[in-house]
């Protein structure tokens, strides 16, 4: 792997280890937890774009990342609403008005999860 793949993934890891912690806390910081979860898709998704060589801008839309990745990737692809999805939700957790709750919470730490098996798989990574 690239070392600038590697990097990504470094960083990835971290975020999905915070994402995890966050849930175990008391009480649990459920949007914390839906912010690592965005930012290690995302991560994710940078550490296979770095790893095809494809130039990609700074932003945290994982969709945008996602239409880079396309057609190549057609796993990552079924997963372009939940993507989507997790994007929204994680700028909305950064300001008042919205706090996600124990379910929201589950179902970003899903995508990231998915995000996370099918990235390593098509970097080469040991599943952990």
């Amino acid at each position: 792997m690239k070392p600038s793949s590697s990097e990504w993934v470094d960083k990835a890891e971290e975020d999905y280890r915070l994402m995890e912690a966050a849930r175990g806390l008391d009480p649990p910081a459920y949007d914390g937890g839906c912010f690592h979860a965005q930012q290690a898709a995302e991560k994710y998704l940078k550490a296979v774009l770095a790893e095809r060589v494809i130039p990609f801008p700074r932003v945290h839309d994982l969709t945008r990342l996602l239409d880079l990745i396309e057609p190549a990737n057609n796993e990552l692809t079924t997963m372009r609403a939940d993507l989507d999805a997790l994007s929204r939700l994680s700028a909305q957790v950064r300001y008042p008005g919205f706090s996600a709750d124990s379910d929201k919470a589950k179902e970003a730490r899903g995508i990231a999860a998915a995000v996370r098996r099918i990235c390593r798989q098509q970097l080469g990574l040991q599943q952990v």
